[in-house]
């Protein structure tokens, strides 16, 4: 690793490219529970980086696993911050409207939490990532009008037209999939090659669209 870091180093100073050692993070991705990485750290000029356990790249959060876990709470959280923030900007003197703040969700944060999910969508599968989905959810009913508190989730999307977020999110990873598969390679599935028990992201999706039956689309042609 120290190697191919060095001539992509040597690489950057043929070519104006300077490697910061503050903005460099070094990441083993392993699904060994007990994985540790090696004593001897990697260096840039001199200069050790530390090992870490997660990192952010364009908007994503990765671990060291690839499991999406840390992603997916991260997305969640940032939702129901971006929901407050923007309806307190709405409603300062009488309170934001219902049709103000079914906008601001379906245009502003709920795509933000739909960011590259085709490569994380379809890690929703256990049912307390499902329960912070419908918290999300419930939050914004209650937003949009009063109502009891034993009144249904499932009632109050159907009243204001919104999806379930789990399948809103698996769909939209459908969308992306078609929208690039003519630049998809065709022999990767997305699977990471030390875990044969995981399903890859783009094996997935195709599972998905093979089960719903739904048609497949170039968006390119």
């Amino acid at each position: 690793m120290q190697r191919a870091l060095d001539q992509a180093i040597s690489w950057g100073r043929r070519h104006g490219v300077v490697f910061s050692s503050r903005k460099t993070v070094a990441m083993f991705f392993s699904q060994h529970k007990n994985f540790e990485p090696p004593s001897q750290k990697i260096t840039i000029g001199g200069i050790p980086i530390e090992y870490s356990c997660d990192t952010k790249y364009l908007g994503i959060h990765l671990d060291s696993r690839l499991s999406w876990q840390l992603h997916f709470s991260k997305k969640v959280a940032n939702a129901k911050r971006l929901l407050f923030h923007m309806c307190n900007a709405l409603g300062i003197s009488w309170g934001p409207r219902a049709h103000l703040i079914r906008w601001t969700f379906t245009g502003i944060v709920r795509p933000t939490l739909a960011y590259g999910n085709l490569v994380w969508a379809h890690t929703i599968r256990y049912q307390h990532q499902i329960n912070k989905l419908k918290r999300l959810h419930s939050l914004i009913t209650r937003m949009l009008a009063p109502k009891l508190r034993s009144t249904q989730i499932a009632g109050m999307e159907m009243i204001a037209y919104l999806p379930p977020l789990d399948i809103y999110l698996k769909g939209e990873g459908i969308k992306a999939y078609m929208r690039n598969q003519t630049v998809l390679s065709h022999d990767w599935d997305g699977r990471s090659s030390g875990n044969r028990k995981a399903i890859g992201h783009i094996l997935a999706v195709r599972q998905s669209i093979g089960t719903y039956q739904i048609p497949t689309m170039y968006w390119d042609r």
